[in-house]
């Protein structure tokens, strides 16, 4: 799999839709290729996050550490991406990262990604269009699953 399946890829992840031909193939030949066995980590909850990854396959289950243990918080399989935040801030991350299965991954660092905006600024208000419409479907999410929260805390108290 070389450089044409990395572009393939990367044209089908919503945030690099838009992208044309040349654009893409500046991010596919940037990237990195990495594999994980299956209960090997990616990353943990907090580390800096300075990189998207792309699951090329396999599934990787993203975890909280709460009490010690690690609580699930969801799984990511083949096309998605993992730390878009990350290639436009410096941030954190918010969950740690484990291959429930064997995988294969596509690292993007941040710098690659910050070049491409810089050689191409019309590609910043797309993607701040395509972060903006996730960050709101993640507090439609937050926002229906409030009710449970707050039965639990009515139980509690």
């Amino acid at each position: 799999m070389g450089l044409e399946h990395d572009i393939i890829v990367l044209g089908r992840v919503s945030l690099f839709r838009d992208l044309n031909r040349d654009q893409l193939r500046l991010l596919a030949f940037g990237a990195e290729h990495l594999s994980l066995e299956q209960g090997q980590d990616l990353y943990q909850e907090d580390d800096p996050a300075d990189c998207a990854f792309i699951v090329l396959d396999g599934e990787i289950e993203l975890f909280r550490m709460r009490g010690g243990e690690r609580v699930p918080a969801g799984r990511s399989g083949k096309g998605t991406m993992l730390g878009e935040l990350a290639l436009i801030t410096d941030a954190h991350r918010p969950t740690g990262a484990t291959a429930r299965l064997d995988s294969r991954l596509m690292r993007l660092h941040q710098k690659l990604f910050r070049r491409l905006l810089e050689e191409y600024p019309d590609i910043a208000v797309r993607v701040q269009r395509v972060i903006v419409r996730h960050l709101e479907e993640l507090l439609e999410g937050v926002a229906r699953l409030e009710p449970a929260f707050r039965d639990s805390d009515d139980a509690k108290g």
